[in-house]
């Protein structure tokens, strides 16, 4: 069994994350929870769309220096990606 294969995210998702990681020179990716016990349900731990968004906000936003793009991202983090931690 390939080790992401339990974790349940979708091969497609995974390529994903690992272009991102290597664009953005990351070494390691860690899984948690219910990810990583192999005991997860549809909507444990993890909303993947989000998630990537949330690495691919925080990357751009460490090159970029613009106001507008400033707010996204404060707006994202506010209405998207806390409420990701609440669950």
């Amino acid at each position: 069994m390939d080790k992401f294969e339990k974790s349940g995210i979708k091969p497609a998702v995974m390529d994903k994350i690992k272009k991102i990681a290597e664009k953005y020179g990351v070494k390691r990716v860690i899984l948690f929870g219910s990810r990583t016990r192999g005991d997860y349900q549809r909507a444990s731990d993890i909303n993947e769309d989000v998630w990537l968004d949330m690495l691919k906000s925080r990357n751009d936003m460490t090159h970029i220096y613009d106001g507008d793009a400033a707010k996204r991202l404060v707006n994202d983090i506010l209405y998207r990606y806390i409420p990701e931690f609440i669950k």
